[in-house]
């Protein structure tokens, strides 16, 4: 099972790309309705296909991933939500391909690559996002591919593996501007040689390589007075991030301080706050990882299986301290997180999870327990597979059969008004994209648009009674056609009467 050759190495590849492929089948099969953030995406790639590239810069600051939808929609023929989903299938095994690449390098040992490639096939999380049309996918496969040369460079030292790593975490950087921050501080991590000199020219030729990458199209962009745009935009986006963080953890820890503690606590309510969500950052990361994961990294922790050789461990470090600075950034500034944010130190985690597995498997077959180790690994795949593509709670919002109903009743092109972008785009008729992100503050405010709509599409909570009392000034207009879940959570469907002459 060991690839060694190079043409065992890319059969292994090969294997790889056809697995991730049919597991992102599978996903699709088993939930074929977009997320909310898909949608978005859908629309800004029918601008680019429709009006240009140009439309969806005007729309979106970092539109590469809808622009990759549209291209692909205009060369093969294929509807965009198609071509969505080839391309997220395609960076998906390429993500897997280049993890397992990156890994095997890392710790510079071949005979991890089946390892750490079925832990990253069976992952859950990533398994339940194959799925959804998200621009992370590019930002994991192209900074993984990054680490690759940026390992070879390490030993080597060459010019080559250095341009690599920086034009692809400029291609991760195009899709999450996250890569930058690795960009920037790797460079650091990579201090190897017999003296400091040689380690500081080290670090010095990767800072040169992202030169080298950036100085053409500087010189462009200065040659026809067009630099100070992009140069605005960028410090703009770090001036607001940096005020995001500093303004919402500030408004948190007032809210914090006025609403939980006492009077005499209220000067710890930052620590108290920050602490506080850290610790549910970490928790969120166990969660994401999950019991299975959870068991044989700490296993391998305690029992020593899981650490990673001496010459990785610093590169390592530093990916997952970036890693989980980005996240701590953004929790701070934020108070919430989603699983996809902690990918990157979960997917991390997997390279000493796979080195404790190996060292599972080794002791099994010495101790003469082969066969029960094979059982038991066959009952976790399983699990495994389970927990990624089987969901035993109820159906999303009641989703499903509110889309079923509107294609077999709604005609084709009607002008539809609601809260909800899922159910807008999936009703097949024309909307506004502004009404819609602001449809509760429009209906609450009595401004929701009447003339010119032919439908309401409504996802409402039970318990939302404001809602519910600015909705009975509509209903003189509204026919209710359809109405779709249970007593907490409910999809309605109106029919807009016209206005009186």
């Amino acid at each position: 099972m060991q690839p060694t050759s190079i043409a065992d190495r890319r059969h292994f590849n090969v294997l790889l790309v056809l697995a991730s492929v049919a597991l992102s089948v599978v996903a699709i099969l088993r939930d074929p309705i977009i997320n909310d953030d898909g949608v978005f995406y859908l629309m800004l790639a029918r601008e680019a296909a429709t009006n240009g590239i140009a439309a969806s810069f005007a729309l979106f600051d970092r539109p590469l991933y809808p622009i990759l939808i549209a291209l692909l929609h205009q060369a093969s023929g294929l509807p965009l939500l198609a071509g969505a989903r080839l391309l997220d299938a395609a960076l998906l095994a390429l993500l897997v391909v280049n993890f397992t690449r990156f890994a095997v390098l890392l710790c510079g040992e071949r005979s991890l690559a089946p390892w750490i490639a079925l832990l990253v096939l069976l992952f859950p999380q990533l398994n339940e996002y194959r799925s959804f049309l998200v621009r992370d996918f590019g930002f994991w496969a192209l900074l993984f591919g990054a680490l690759v040369p940026l390992l070879r460079y390490q030993a080597t030292q060459r010019w080559q593996h250095g341009l690599a790593w920086a034009a692809l975490g400029a291609g991760a950087a195009a899709f999450r501007p996250e890569a930058l921050l690795y960009l920037l501080l790797l460079p650091l991590a990579c201090l190897r040689g017999e003296t400091k000199a040689l380690r500081a020219m080290s670090a010095a030729r990767l800072y040169a390589c992202i030169g080298v990458l950036v100085l053409p199209p500087v010189l462009v962009l200065a040659r026809f007075d067009l630099l100070q745009a992009p140069v605005d935009a960028i410090a703009g986006t770090l001036h607001a991030s940096l005020r995001e963080l500093r303004e919402g953890f500030a408004a948190a820890s007032s809210s914090y301080a006025a609403n939980v503690l006492d009077a005499r606590a209220q000067d710890f309510a930052p620590v108290s706050l920050a602490a506080g969500l850290l610790a549910v950052l970490a928790l969120k990361s166990l969660a994401v990882l999950g019991p299975l994961y959870c068991i044989v990294l700490g296993w391998g922790i305690v029992s020593g299986r899981a650490a990673l050789p001496a010459v990785a461990r610093g590169t390592w470090r530093a990916l997952l301290a970036i890693a989980l600075l980005i996240v701590g950034c953004f929790v701070l500034g934020r108070q919430f997180v989603t699983g996809r944010y902690v990918m990157m130190p979960c997917l991390l985690a997997l390279v000493p999870a796979a080195l404790a597995l190996r060292s599972l498997s080794v002791a099994a077959r010495q101790t003469g327990r082969e066969r029960t180790f094979l059982l038991v690994a066959g009952i976790a795949i399983v699990l495994l597979l389970v927990d990624g593509f089987v969901s035993f709670g109820p159906q999303r919002d009641a989703r499903p059969q509110a889309i079923a109903w509107m294609r077999a009743n709604l005609p084709a092109g009607a002008r539809v008004f609601g809260n909800d972008r899922v159910l807008d785009h999936y009703s097949g008729g024309e909307f506004v994209w502004d009404d819609m992100m602001l449809a509760e503050e429009l209906i609450l405010g009595g401004r929701a648009p009447l003339a010119g709509v032919d439908y309401w599409i409504l996802r409402r909570d039970a318990h939302d009674r404001a809602l519910d009392a600015a909705l009975a000034g509509y209903a003189p207009r509204l026919t209710p056609l359809g109405s779709f879940g249970d007593a907490h959570r409910r999809i309605e469907i109106y029919r807009v009467a016209p206005s009186n002459p």
